[in-house]
């Protein structure tokens, strides 16, 4: 497990599920950034690479990954809620995503 501010990282596999949604950055960046954060990617199942990750402002668990259709995060169907129009991303997990896609690419860009 590595631990950096707000978000750690956990053991492999720990934070999979469902795919929740994309990610903000292209592939190429997206993984660039997450080695530059975690290291070596964990490789599971037909995905490029995976990190299972915390956030632990939020206690939110999900994984960061890549695989045919490109960079994305999966987690726990307790993500979604029932909104009116279907089922939606829980506005506290998005924040949290949104955050982390933010970290990532800061600490990308701090090394560039």
């Amino acid at each position: 497990m590595t631990t950096e501010g707000r978000f750690e990282r956990l053991a492999s596999g720990a934070a999979g599920g469902t795919k929740l949604c994309a990610a903000a950055s292209d592939d190429d960046r997206f993984r660039r950034g997450l080695e530059h954060r975690f290291g070596a990617p964990d490789v599971v199942g037909d995905a490029a690479y995976s990190y299972s990750i915390r956030d632990r402002e939020s206690g939110l668990e999900f994984e960061a990954y890549s695989a045919q259709s490109g960079p994305a995060y999966g987690g726990d169907v307790a993500c979604f809620e029932q909104g009116p129009d279907g089922y939606r991303l829980r506005d506290s997990v998005r924040a949290a995503l949104d955050a982390f896609d933010a970290w990532i690419d800061a600490g990308l860009t701090s090394a560039e």
